[in-house]
């Protein structure tokens, strides 16, 4: 496969890091005063673990060749050799082992993270500690440079001190608290995890260990009182390790087998994971959090207590007259000192156990859930809590009653929007139906009559209507009902069809009649303003009445006027009302302009009314020139506009203009 040049330029920025960090922390061992006889006190041992998690197969290199060089700078020798493999397996059997054995938490990526994870990394450590260890004392046995027995036990026991609380704090400090992102195998996870897949390394994770057992058996049995005849005197008969021949084998074989283990492949499957590859978040969870603290705390302790109890045994208790004294005296430090971290980590893991069943995990199912419900609305299914402390079970509870309240108030909000958008269909049939009730634009021999309407809501209570009674004579009228919305546009159109229905009357009997018609059922108390006017082309003259409207604005004798008239009570309040009606003579120039309220008081948006001196000036304008009849509605409604721009509309907006041709 052919790296790509971005990747390689990484991988070898790690491999430079992993070995100047680790011959930097491996150069104080090379000195006689961290020299345990056949061992040494390496502090370099914190570095392996995390090099191999975090920066994978270019980490594990670093560490063999950082120990190279340090070795270098001391004691090199033949073992040397053996120090590098011990060093690559100490750094790559964590990455190696971390991505295919111990399936928690489904096995999908995650680092110390939760109990499991902790015990997963604790359990990695010591086992790649031990086998390295046992690696390194294995080739040192084969090159005759030491017994298998002289320097596994103190090399496993002084790097596993370093390794099970150093190693794993850095590792914890790093990914949590500085956040680095460790280097994944991707493709790997881009299939799907089948366990059974790796029973190989399971096993030759037990024959490896079993073989390191059955080598330090025979060491401890040599030492057993009243040994002979025991089972233990037959096996070592048996296996005689301490023939070359035999030993050597033995030798070969434990290198073999961890060897092997190393070179498995990482096979999952052959099928794609039905999940999507995440990489883990680097943002620290409440349990991370706690682990992170614990170890931290615990890294201190157990370095303060090895010091302590280094100092107590070899100032007051022991006379140290050989280098061997002191070997075994800091070689029980760390076994006291290993053990009691330990039972420090079991309870760590205990307490971690509970505090997921009680506390994280109820929370994490709160967040996953908020996390679907916001992505898959109602259709996300409500998590079970189970028994949890009593401060999360209010939590839980309360919770599980506010979704309850939301599920039921979307749908309330969700019926609601299809009720308004049923009646948002209805106003608009309704819209459409009022707005067919309107006459079309009249163009005839006789007359000319331009209109136009804009109900402030879907429906109004507006309206006009025209309708020419024979060649000379035009109805005309405009009326605007006291409210606005569905009530108006229902009052209006019982109004507009009265009108329609008296149009063979004068204009006072009209508004005598649509006026009794409506009291006899008005008990809304509504009215309507209405102006109804008959023009005659034939004689020149124009006959009105007003009940309570705007008055219009005609153009007569070159200027523009107010059609003034004694009002007249609105229709709808009392019936039986007389109506007066008005008769004018019409000059040549006859233009007539009627409108509802909604253009004379349209509001700017300062609050400021369009007003009737604005309305009359504009009339004497337009008059005044020569623009044509048909752009003369057109020039007022959109002076109108442009007055009103930016303000909501508060009125129904109606206007006609009518000229006699």
């Amino acid at each position: 496969m052919k790296i790509k040049s971005y990747n390689f330029k990484k991988h070898l920025l790690y491999f430079l890091i992993s070995t100047a960090v680790f011959a930097l922390l491996n150069i104080p061992s090379e000195s006689d005063f961290f020299h345990l006889g056949s061992a040494e006190l390496r502090l370099s041992a914190v570095f392996p673990v995390p090099a191999g998690l975090l920066m994978g197969p270019a980490g594990a290199f670093g560490c063999a060749v950082g120990n190279l060089l340090s070795d270098c700078l001391g004691h090199l020798s033949t073992a040397s050799i053996f120090g590098c493999l011990a060093n690559f397996l100490y750094a790559w059997l964590p990455y190696r082992l971390w991505h295919t054995v111990l399936p928690v938490e489904k096995h999908r990526l995650k680092y110390v993270s939760s109990a499991d994870t902790t015990l997963k990394f604790i359990v990695i450590t010591m086992f790649s500690t031990t086998v390295s260890m046992a690696v390194l004392a294995a080739g040192c046995e084969l090159i005759n440079a030491y017994k298998f027995f002289e320097i596994f036990i103190p090399t496993a026991m002084c790097n596993l001190f370093f390794s099970l609380f150093g190693g794993t704090t850095l590792f914890l400090v790093l990914t949590n608290l500085i956040r680095l992102k460790p280097v994944v195998p991707k493709r790997l996870y881009r299939n799907t995890y089948i366990h059974k897949r790796y029973i190989p390394d399971y096993i030759l994770c037990a024959a490896a260990l079993l073989l390191i057992g059955l080598k330090e058996l025979y060491n401890y049995s040599s030492y057993l009182e009243h040994a002979d005849g025991t089972p233990f005197d037959l096996l070592c008969e048996l296996l005689n390790f301490n023939s070359g021949r035999w030993g050597d084998v033995f030798d070969i074989i434990l290198i073999s087998v961890v060897l092997l283990l190393a070179v498995l492949p990482m096979l999952r499957s052959k099928l794609p994971s039905k999940e999507r590859f995440v990489m883990p978040s680097t943002k620290p969870e409440i349990s991370s959090q706690i682990i992170v603290v614990f170890f931290i705390f615990t890294a201190v302790c157990s370095f303060v207590l090895f010091a302590v109890l280094e100092f107590i045994f070899v100032s007051n208790k022991y006379r140290i007259t050989t280098d061997n004294d002191l070997f075994h005296i800091t070689l029980g430090v760390f076994f006291y000192v290993n053990l009691i971290g330990i039972i420090m980590i079991v309870m760590l893991y205990t307490v971690l156990k509970m505090l997921e069943k009680k506390v994280t995990k109820p929370i994490s199912c709160i967040s996953e859930y908020c996390n679907d419900f916001v992505r898959k609305g109602l259709a996300a299914e409500l998590p079970s809590f189970g028994k949890t402390s009593t401060e999360i079970s209010r939590l839980a509870g309360s919770y599980e009653k506010m979704t309850t309240d939301i599920i039921r108030y979307i749908g309330d909000v969700q019926q609601q929007a299809k009720r308004e958008e049923r009646a948002r269909a209805m106003l608009e049939a309704a819209a459409k139906i009022q707005m067919n009730i309107l006459p079309k634009p009249l163009k005839s021999d006789s007359f000319a009559v331009c209109s136009y309407i804009k109900p402030a809501q879907a429906v109004g209570g507006d309206f006009y209507d025209f309708a020419q009674l024979d060649d000379n004579r035009l109805l005309v009228c405009i009326a605007d009902v006291s409210s606005k919305g569905l009530p108006a546009a229902i009052f209006m159109a019982e109004a507009s069809t009265l009108v329609k229905c008296s149009k063979q009357l004068s204009a006072e009997m009209i508004l005598k009649n649509v006026n009794n018609t409506l009291c006899e059922n008005n008990s809304e108390n509504m009215f309507v303003t209405m102006f109804v006017g008959i023009i005659d082309a034939e004689k020149r003259t124009m006959e009105f009445a007003n009940a309570g409207h705007n008055f219009p604005i005609i153009r007569s004798g070159g200027k523009s006027q107010w059609l003034e008239s004694k009002p007249n009570l609105a229709l709808g309040f009392f019936p039986d009302v007389n109506y007066t009606l008005h008769s004018i003579q019409l000059e040549s120039d006859f233009e007539l302009l009627l409108y509802t309220d909604g253009v004379n008081e349209a509001e700017s948006i300062n609050g400021e009314f369009y007003g009737n001196e604005r309305l009359i000036s504009l009339c004497d304008s337009i008059y005044g020139g020569e623009t044509p009849f048909e752009a003369h509605l057109d020039i007022l409604i959109n002076s109108v506009r442009d007055f009103t721009s930016g303000a909501p509309q508060s009125d129904d907006i109606t206007a006609l203009t009518i000229k006699i041709k």
